[in-house]
């Protein structure tokens, strides 16, 4: 499809579908997968001696193992991720160094796209909170038609705010979307879903 827009950015839960719809775009589609929370990973593992897996690096992305509790530590990566990514870059580190604010990771991916070669497409696999939104809705050299925003529901993963209270885990149901996408069937299924969608 040539009318593909040139950003795709995936939101929802966690283990809701956001991996393989964007790793569908990279192959069927030569989108470039991008996430607000690349460097943030790198910086976790480096810190807590993670394994790539750990943190959802490579080939391993969309397993559990970022559940499962580190003994070394006593918490999961996700915890650490969570924990370094908001509490710590977001909102903490304003306190020290107030230059920096809390769209610190979204410019990082911000500067990546405006400064990549014409006709480059690029897929999000990880829109969580409304500044990211903000950031590419005034993305300088992407039009408004060619973003868009698709939510992925899973009926079975679907918790309430009560059960994942994390505001990294609950933000996204703010954000505006074009697309809903429910993922409740196998992934051919998921896959023909948005098919059928994208040529609406």
């Amino acid at each position: 499809m040539s009318n593909m827009p040139k950003i795709i950015a995936i939101c929802g839960a966690k283990r809701s579908g956001k991996d393989v719809l964007a790793d569908y775009l990279v192959k069927k589609y030569n989108y470039e997968r991008l996430a607000f929370a690349d460097p943030l990973k790198l910086v976790v593992k480096k810190l807590f001696n993670f394994e790539d897996d750990q943190v959802g690096i490579g080939e391993d992305e969309g397993t559990d193992k970022k559940d499962i509790i580190d003994e070394r530590w006593g918490i999961t990566p996700r915890a650490a991720l969570q924990f370094f990514g908001t509490e710590v870059m977001q909102e903490k580190i304003q306190e020290l160094l107030p230059n920096i604010k809390r769209n610190f990771f979204a410019n990082t991916l911000k500067n990546h796209i405006e400064n990549a070669e014409e006709g480059k497409k690029f897929v999000i696999s990880d829109l969580r909170f409304i500044h990211e939104y903000d950031m590419l809705a005034n993305l300088s050299n992407v039009a408004h038609k060619d973003k868009m925003i698709i939510r992925v529901i899973r009926p079975s993963k679907h918790r309430t705010k009560e059960q994942e209270p994390h505001i990294s885990e609950v933000e996204y149901t703010n954000i505006p979307y074009d697309i809903i996408m429910i993922n409740n069937g196998s992934i051919d299924e998921y896959i023909s879903r948005f098919e059928k969608l994208i040529r609406i």
